[in-house]
């Protein structure tokens, strides 16, 4: 892949319809233990619990609880 050009669209999807691109590719930064807790909750089809909700709230389908909050 030449530097710059980005992955090549499914067949049947038009380049820029696809899925949210990725937090990095919108400038969005999370820290590594972050993202491996985020991860580790989205490939289990899990809640994540946390009194930190605020990093996580960018991740499109990680399901957030806040016991703390009340």
């Amino acid at each position: 892949m030449a530097a710059g050009t980005g992955p090549t669209p499914p067949l049947g999807v038009a380049a820029g319809t696809g899925p949210t691109p990725p937090l990095g590719a919108r400038g969005l930064r999370l820290d590594d233990f972050d993202l491996c807790l985020a991860a580790t909750a989205l490939s289990h089809n899990r809640v994540h619990f946390t009194n930190n909700t605020r990093p996580f709230e960018r991740i499109d389908g990680l399901r957030l609880e806040n016991r703390a909050a009340g």
